[in-house]
C-alpha cells in the first residue's frame, strides 16, 4: 500500500483522545462489488495493518447485508492480536479484483473506512490521491452511528458515503440520447440531454419546476429543473439553511464552486431517507437549479445508474440568454 495511505491510517487511527479499538476498510466498484478487509494494530506502533482474510459481496447487496459484513470485520479487527510490522507482506487483498497493483485498484474502487471507538462506529469517506493511495476527503466529518442501531442503519451510513460523489466522471460509454429544451422566466433557452427511458417525463410535476423526470424504480427519486427554491442566496450557507428547512437535519453536507464545467456551484447532502444533489447554472442575473433526490432504499446498482444519468444531464446543460438569441 502506498506510503500516503499508510500515513493516513496513522492519522485516522492513532488519535490519542479517540483511539480506535477496531477498523475495517470497505472498497466498492459498481460492476465487481465490495471487498472488505479488517485491520490489526501493529506492535509498538500507533497504526494498523490489513489482515486476511478479505470478504467480498456483490454490488447489489442490501444495506443490512453490508452492515452485517462491516460488523463482522470490526469484530475480527477487535479480536486480532497485535502484529509485527512485516507481517502479512504478501497479503494483497486488492488482487481479488483482478488488478495487480494498488494504484490501478484505487482508480476503480471507492473507499470508506469504518472505525470503532467504544460503542460508536465512525465511517469516513476516502478519495484517491495522486500517488495511488487514498486520503480523507476534505471538509467532511464522516458519519457516526451507535452499535445499538440495526445492521441496516450501519450499512446505510456506509452506502451514503460510498456514492456521495459530485464531480466524478462516470459517463464513459453511455452513448448519445436525445436533447430537450425549455425557456426560463428570464427568457433564456436551456438545452440539455434527456435522461434515459428509465426516467418518466412528469412535465412540471405539479410543482414549481420547469421539468421533472421521475425514476421508474422509485417515483420518489427524481431529476428536476427548478424555477425557484426560495434560497436567500446561492452560497454554502444559503443552500444549507433552505435544505434544513425542507428536509431536516443533513449529513455530510458539501458545497463547492468548480473551476471548470458548466456548473457554477454544486451542493450535496444526505437527509432522512434520501441523498440530495443540486447543480446551479447562471441564467442572467439569476440561477437555474438542476436538482436530484435519490431514495436511500434504492439498491446500490440502481443508485449508480441514477448517478450516471444525473452527471450526464448536468454536464450537457447549455443556457442561451435572450439577448444572445436575437
Amino acid at each position: 500500500m502506498p506510503k500516503k495511505s499508510q500515513s493516513l491510517w496513522k492519522k485516522l487511527l492513532s488519535r490519542k483522545k479517540r483511539r480506535a479499538s477496531a477498523s475495517v476498510a470497505v472498497y466498492y466498484n459498481a460492476e465487481k462489488g465490495y471487498i472488505l478487509t479488517a485491520f490489526a494494530r501493529v506492535k509498538d506502533a500507533a497504526f494498523y495493518k490489513a489482515i486476511p482474510p478479505a470478504d467480498t459481496l456483490k454490488s447489489d447487496v442490501s444495506a443490512e447485508e453490508l452492515g452485517k459484513a462491516v460488523l463482522a470485520g470490526l469484530n475480527r479487527s477487535k479480536n486480532a492480536k497485535p502484529v509485527e510490522s512485516g507481517a502479512f507482506s504478501d497479503y494483497k487483498f486488492w488482487q481479488m479484483s483482478g488488478l495487480k497493483g494498488f494504484s490501478a485498484f484505487s482508480k476503480k474502487y471507492r473507499n470508506v473506512n469504518v472505525s470503532l471507538n467504544g460503542n460508536l462506529c465512525k465511517a469516513d469517506r476516502l478519495k484517491r490521491h495522486s500517488d495511488g493511495g487514498y486520503v480523507q476527503a476534505k471538509d467532511e466529518n464522516g458519519r457516526e452511528v451507535s452499535l445499538t442501531v440495526s445492521k441496516k442503519d450501519i450499512g446505510q451510513a456506509v452506502l451514503d458515503l460510498l456514492w456521495l460523489e459530485l464531480t466524478d466522471d462516470l459517463c464513459e460509454g453511455l452513448g448519445e440520447k436525445g436533447s430537450a429544451s425549455f425557456q426560463t422566466v428570464n427568457g433564456s433557452t436551456v438545452t440539455y440531454k434527456r435522461p434515459s427511458d428509465d426516467f418518466a417525463d412528469a412535465g412540471d410535476g405539479h410543482t414549481d419546476a420547469y421539468q421533472v423526470y421521475e425514476y421508474a424504480e422509485d417515483r420518489k427519486s427524481h431529476i428536476a429543473f427548478l424555477i425557484d427554491n426560495g434560497y436567500s442566496e446561492i452560497s454554502g450557507k444559503g443552500i444549507r439553511e433552505r435544505w434544513e428547512q425542507q428536509y431536516g437535519r443533513l449529513q455530510n453536507y458539501r458545497y463547492q464552486e468548480p473551476e471548470n464545467g458548466p456548473c457554477k456551484a454544486i451542493a450535496g447532502a444526505a437527509a432522512q431517507g434520501a441523498v440530495l444533489k443540486s447543480c446551479f447554472y447562471r441564467d442572467g442575473e439569476e440561477y437555474l437549479e438542476l436538482t436530484a433526490q435519490i431514495g436511500s432504499e434504492l439498491p446500490q446498482r440502481e443508485k449508480e445508474k441514477f448517478r450516471r444519468e444525473l452527471k450526464r444531464v448536468a454536464d450537457s446543460v447549455t443556457i442561451a440568454e435572450e439577448s444572445a438569441q436575437e
